[in-house]
This record gives structure tokens, C-alpha cells and sequence, in this order.
């Protein structure tokens, strides 16, 4: 009984689906930065100062976020 509630209990914590999975970042001109900065590259700040490191999703080399869409541009597409 013992073998079955562990069997079972494997069995359920796989078959379900996780509530976190990998991350994934599907916008255009991001990428998945396993050490960026806590603040985002943008139009008014293109190099924001380096500290704590973050995973999360971050404009592409050469990309900044626009102010108002967010979405990841260019500079020269900057306001």
C-alpha cells in the first residue's frame, strides 16, 4: 500500500500540469536573459546600470523598449 500511494503520488506530480514552466519570451526582438539588469533598456536609458542579476525577458542586442508600445525597437525608432 505503502509502494502504491508513493507510485501514485510520482504518477500525479507528472502527469499534471505545472503552473511555472520554462520561461518563454515570444515578443519580437526579445531573448531570455538568465543574468540581465533590474532595469530595462530603453529609449531614454539605453545602458542601465548594472547590479542585481535576473532572468527574465529583455530586448535583443541592439533593441531597446519603446516608451509607451514596450514593444523592443530600434534607437532610431525612439521617439
Amino acid at each position: 500500500m505503502k509502494m502504491f500511494i508513493i507510485i501514485f503520488a510520482f504518477l500525479l506530480t507528472v502527469a499534471s500540469p505545472t503552473k511555472y514552466g520554462p520561461m518563454r519570451c515570444d515578443a519580437e526582438n526579445q531573448i531570455l536573459n538568465p543574468c540581465a539588469t533590474q532595469m530595462y533598456r530603453t529609449c531614454e536609458r539605453q545602458n542601465p546600470p548594472t547590479g542585481i542579476c535576473v532572468e527574465r525577458c529583455d530586448c535583443a542586442p541592439g533593441f531597446v523598449a519603446h516608451p509607451t508600445t514596450k514593444k523592443c525597437v530600434t534607437p532610431d525608432n525612439c521617439p
